[in-house]
């Protein structure tokens, strides 16, 4: 995750998310559109893998404007619940490519979250050799 503003150089019209993918140094991209009536919002949210440009999770949120306060709340919980079951899902698929030496990075990955960031960067170097 990184900085909000770190992406604020991107249109929403961005095409290229494999390349914003590679600029900024990241896997997935949070995408989202806001649309106005008299009374009423409709919050689009797209989670997308900017390896493969699948998209991970879609919603589509339609409130009044009374309940604008919550559906940010909304988004960030189910957009961490796909992180979280992504990176458990990456981590078995090269846990199954690797040797013994990945268990360890394994556990790591899967751990509580209560890891720091120091250890979920060892947990994804050794995944990585």
């Amino acid at each position: 995750m990184i900085a909000r503003n770190s992406s604020f150089r991107y249109g929403p019209e961005t095409e290229d998310l494999r390349q914003v993918g590679r600029d900024l140094g990241v896997d997935h991209v949070l995408r989202g559109r806001v649309r106005r009536t008299r009374d009423r919002l409709r919050v689009t949210a797209q989670l997308v893998d900017t390896r493969n440009l699948a998209t991970l999770w879609m919603e589509q949120y339609d409130r009044p404007h009374v309940e604008m306060p919550s559906i940010p709340d909304e988004v960030a919980g189910r957009v961490a619940v796909q992180l979280v079951g992504h990176a458990r899902e990456d981590a078995a698929k090269r846990l199954h490519s690797h040797d013994a030496d990945s268990l360890e990075a394994y556990e790591l990955v899967c751990a509580d979250g209560s890891r720091t960031a120091r250890s979920r960067r060892q947990a994804r170097s050794k995944l990585e050799t």
